[in-house]
């Protein structure tokens, strides 16, 4: 779960930042959800709520989670989860201790943390 040069579902925390950032900019979400053929959507309902699922990439699809969720808490949710992860990886020094891809920055978790800094103060302006 830790990078962004591997195949998507081996960091399921940039899908999801992924998935807030197309939908904080006015697109409902259709992405591949882990490394498995599963899609995330999220589409906007009204101006308070959203409907969240994950769905199979094939006929007949599967529908494996679905709910209808308030932004504000989902989007809260997501984004002091994924700063907890990647703030636990800078206290482990995951990038400065141990052998990952040459391609992965050792600063990432910290540019991961802002990303998420600017996201929050996204959803604090968009959802008063």
């Amino acid at each position: 779960m830790v990078g962004n040069d591997i195949p998507s579902g081996l960091d399921l925390w940039n899908d999801y930042i992924l998935g807030l950032e197309k939908f904080l900019n006015g697109e409902n979400v259709e992405i591949p959800y882990g490394i498995d053929p599963y899609l995330m959507k999220l589409t906007s309902i009204n101006s308070n709520s959203l409907d969240f699922s994950i769905v199979g990439d094939w006929e007949p699809v599967n529908v494996f989670a679905e709910a209808i969720l308030p932004k504000r808490e989902f989007f809260e949710a997501i984004l002091d989860g994924a700063a907890q992860f990647w703030n636990t990886l800078i206290d482990y020094k995951v990038f400065e201790e141990k052998e990952i891809k040459d391609t992965t920055a050792k600063e990432y978790p910290k540019l991961m943390i802002k990303e998420i800094e600017k996201l929050s103060g996204k959803v604090k302006t968009l959802f008063k």
